[in-house]
């Protein structure tokens, strides 16, 4: 905290004239006639009164050393000066002052200006958190209307084929909001979310809503990655869905068996990310097989908003779904850029 926010700027100007009092004082009485050996000292306060109070009070304590100096130091008739020496050594304090005045001046305006500039972010970033925290909440509010009407409409519905579709609308949105509220709770640094601690809490929801009372088991295996929470966002509605997916399809009834869900870095340059999730359930069938669903149209749609890949595939006696895209947005950029 500097003087003028302190006391004030006239309070600065008193202390800086009663430390040049006291200094000189001081000098007068410990190095009689030989002011020269106190010049580092004046210049010190110099310093200081022009950091912490402004250039005025720099300029002062560079002109009321001076005239104290030339006062009780200096011998000689009128303005004139005895010994040569001690008048050039005024002088080239008078200019080191002056100069140094204004360099700390110069200083101190900058110092204030990117204090002002960083107060306006600081600023600017507690709006935009204000907002955000607004804007999820209306959307999480909004989110739950839209499910209380799916599942609403869906008990009014004459047809089973629209209250089976009216329910599936329902339990995405529901997903879609757990996910939101995931997004929320989770860590962020710079701007990024922990992926693997994502999925793994994902993972936990899931285990509890739907496999608590199956003989399913789900074992995750994951890697940290820091990446954008708008695709964490896409990452989290595809791994609902091929959990889902394999939870409804490839263990019908009271069927047991494992899932696995795997996240990793792959190639050379570590430059993509992987999500997988296998089972060694009854196999791909007419539900599960490639290109036919809704849920697989949804996941392949997904992949392409990340500028990713998806597969699903029969692999040694296991069911795997694969997503593979890009780990950070140069990369995605590069590969949306390609002809």
């Amino acid at each position: 905290m500097t003087l003028t926010s302190a006391f004030g700027r006239r309070w600065g100007h008193i202390a800086t004239a009663t430390g040049v009092a006291l200094l000189v004082v001081l000098a007068l009485v410990a190095t009689p006639g030989a002011p020269a050996l106190f010049y580092p000292a004046f210049g010190l306060v110099v310093v200081l009164a022009s950091l912490m109070v402004g250039r005025s009070a720099g300029y002062l304590a560079v002109s009321l050393t001076a005239l104290l100096l030339a006062l009780f130091n200096f011998k000689g008739e009128g303005f004139a000066v005895s010994d040569p020496i001690d008048a050039m050594g005024l002088v080239l304090f008078i200019l080191f002052g002056v100069a140094t005045v204004t360099a700390a001046g110069a200083a101190r305006d900058r110092l204030a200006k990117a204090q002002g500039e960083r107060d306006a972010a600081r600023s600017a970033a507690e709006i935009n958190a204000q907002l955000l925290a607004e804007f999820s909440h209306r959307l999480m509010n909004d989110l739950s209307s839209l499910v209380f009407i799916a599942h609403l409409r869906a008990d009014e519905a004459a047809s089973a084929e629209t209250r089976e579709a009216l329910e599936d609308i329902g339990k995405r949105l529901e997903v879609t909001a757990q996910i939101y509220s995931r997004l929320r709770l989770s860590e962020h640094q710079g701007g990024e979310t922990d992926v693997a601690a994502f999925i793994a809490d994902l993972c936990d929801d899931f285990r509890r809503a739907h496999l608590a009372l199956r003989p399913i088991s789900l074992e995750t295996r994951l890697q940290t990655r820091w990446i954008e929470p708008r695709r964490v966002v896409i990452v989290g509605l595809v791994l609902n869905e091929l959990l889902t997916n394999a939870a409804k399809y490839a263990f019908p009834g009271d069927v047991g068996g494992a899932i696995a869900v795997r996240f990793e870095s792959i190639g050379a340059a570590r430059d993509k990310l992987r999500l997988r999730v296998q089972d060694d359930g009854g196999g791909l069938g007419n539900s599960r097989g490639e290109g036919t669903g809704v849920g697989q149209k949804l996941v392949r749609a997904m992949a392409s908003q990340l500028h990713g890949t998806f597969h699903l595939a029969r692999e040694g006696g296991l069911t795997v779904a694969e997503l593979v895209f890009p780990a950070t947005d140069e990369a995605t950029q590069t590969q949306t850029s390609r002809p």
